[in-house]
């Protein structure tokens, strides 16, 4: 409050007036701003400043699409668990500072995973069926597997062209000792080597290694098994376009749809009817595959619904040999909550399904 004028105290000290007209008096009192004026002037910022914090808790962070902040069918505590996952995304959003996403993504809304099995490194295209360009394990080598390997990224590839809405990912993390790449980029180097993506030189150009990128894949280069490929590939599509989603295809074996459909796709309540599977499998009988899939994966993650106990967790951590980590709590904080969700084992079969806010509640 600005001082009271010289005036005033001449004009009104002589009596002393009763409390209320002694305020009046000061609040009307002449001055370059008037104390009433500023007494209305800081109640409106006042109020400015708490519909503005109300505003900047409750609301989807800039660039969102309508699959962000829905609640039509959400609880009100779900409502929270979102506010909670803005406030991290405004705390830790760095994607505004150098990264720019380019024209491409804008309308993109389908996600194509393609998931790693093995790492390739070799350097000629024709030499990609060959055993001894891939590093692979034991139970791969003389399968001819690498040629399924290749056709899951040729399938994947074929999706990405014929659906300009979509952006396809290369999924599986650096699991290799003796390879310094990830399985991810591996695939993604051989697609680009082998022009599955039908680009065109520039013109008077005859080297391949000019060959320009395909702008709608990426890879996703953490992912240590198959629900990770799934629910990395979604941060990683947050990443890229700055929003979510809408539909998904997972390109892999076919005896491992039933791990995906009804497993990984349960685990974080993806609405069936957007979800597809594309399966690939080796040639001949398959009985062995399908039984080993089923003892060594398919019931483990029955149990275990998100890979996060006993033989499961022993997997990833042996797939893990440079402590890879990856970034998705800053770049998708909205599943956060998912991504820390961890629930006890219970021996009578019930599995605890992720109750929390999703970003892709709207769809069911």
């Amino acid at each position: 409050m600005l001082p009271t004028p010289a005036s005033f105290d001449s004009r009104f000290n002589r009596k002393t007036p009763a409390p209320y007209h002694q305020w009046r008096r000061t609040l009307l009192a002449r001055s370059r701003a008037t104390n009433l004026a500023l007494g209305i002037l800081g109640s409106i910022a006042a109020l400015s400043l708490l519909l503005n914090l109300r505003f900047w808790l409750l609301s989807p962070s800039d660039g969102s699409d309508d699959s962000i902040g829905y609640f039509s069918s959400a609880s009100r505590s779900r409502e929270r668990d979102y506010a909670m996952a803005m406030r991290g995304t405004r705390a830790k959003d760095f994607l505004k500072v150098g990264v720019e996403r380019s024209e491409e993504m804008v309308g993109v809304r389908h996600l194509i995973v393609v998931t790693g099995h093995a790492v390739w490194h070799g350097c000629e295209a024709s030499d990609n069926a060959k055993d001894e360009e891939w590093i692979l394990e034991e139970y791969q080598k003389g399968t001819k597997s690498i040629k399924v390997f290749f056709e899951h990224i040729r399938r994947g590839v074929e999706l990405a062209l014929k659906d300009e809405s979509s952006l396809l990912v290369f999924s599986g993390g650096q699991t290799r000792r003796n390879s310094l790449v990830t399985e991810a980029s591996s695939y993604y180097r051989l697609a680009h080597i082998t022009n599955l993506f039908n680009q065109t030189l520039p013109p008077h150009s005859t080297d391949p290694d000019l060959t320009p990128i395909f702008p709608r894949a990426t890879t996703e280069d953490y992912a240590l098994d198959s629900y990770q490929n799934l629910l990395f590939s979604i941060a990683r599509f947050r990443e890229v376009t700055g929003t979510f989603p809408r539909r998904i295809t997972v390109i892999g074996f076919d005896m491992k749809r039933r791990r995906f459909e009804d497993l990984h796709r349960n685990a974080i309540r993806w609405p069936r009817d957007r979800f597809g599977y594309v399966g690939v499998d080796l040639e001949g009988d398959t009985t062995a595959s399908y039984s080993g899939e089923r003892m060594n994966g398919y019931l483990p993650y029955e149990r275990d619904l998100y890979g996060c106990h006993d033989t499961l967790l022993e997997k990833r951590t042996k797939r893990n040999p440079f402590l890879r980590f990856h970034s998705y709590y800053s770049t998708s904080p909205e599943l956060a909550a998912l991504l820390d969700w961890c629930p006890p084992l219970r021996n009578n079969g019930a599995r605890d399904v992720f109750p929390g806010y999703l970003p892709w509640d709207k769809y069911w």
